[in-house]
């Protein structure tokens, strides 16, 4: 398989392996960037990718302002991504009170992602998620989208 028939992105209305969804020349892909090795590495092969497939990336970061060290993080990522031609947008988010840090966390997240798309005009939002984050893709899918939960178009993602 090549690399682009292994990796997945969100797509109305399931996650597909990314040569199956590149339907324009010129279509922009966001790709949600931690700076974490997952999303790096989708970072990296997306960019590498855009002579073959005719997309064009661009990546985005949400700081939740959980963390000292994210600001930092989220600094060099934009570097890295600049370094390799892929422009880089920020959002930092303020995660809601409440219970379960980590679920207030994702839904402020996956706003953030929804309205970057929005804003930049992509149809398209890549993750690094591997298969134990599915249920993650799906809650992403939701929050553009939103309505219920799809399954995968790909078994492995």
């Amino acid at each position: 398989a090549h690399a682009a028939d292994q990796i997945c992105v969100v797509r109305p209305p399931v996650a597909a392996p990314l040569g199956d969804v590149i339907d324009q020349s010129g279509e922009l892909l966001l790709v949600a960037w931690s700076g974490g090795p997952d999303s790096t590495a989708l970072l990296h092969a997306l960019a590498h990718l855009r002579t073959r497939l005719g997309h064009r990336v661009a990546a985005h970061g949400v700081d939740h302002g959980l963390r000292a060290e994210a600001a930092a993080e989220l600094d060099l990522a934009r570097q890295v991504a600049e370094a390799a031609g892929v422009p880089f947008s920020l959002s930092r988010v303020e995660v809601g009170a409440g219970g379960n840090l980590q679920a207030r966390a994702r839904v402020a997240r996956h706003q953030a992602l929804a309205a970057a798309a929005e804003a930049a005009g992509a149809r398209f939002v890549a993750t690094g998620h591997t298969a134990d984050d599915q249920a993650e893709t799906d809650r992403l899918w939701n929050a553009i989208v939103g309505h219920g939960g799809q399954e995968s178009a790909c078994g492995w993602c």
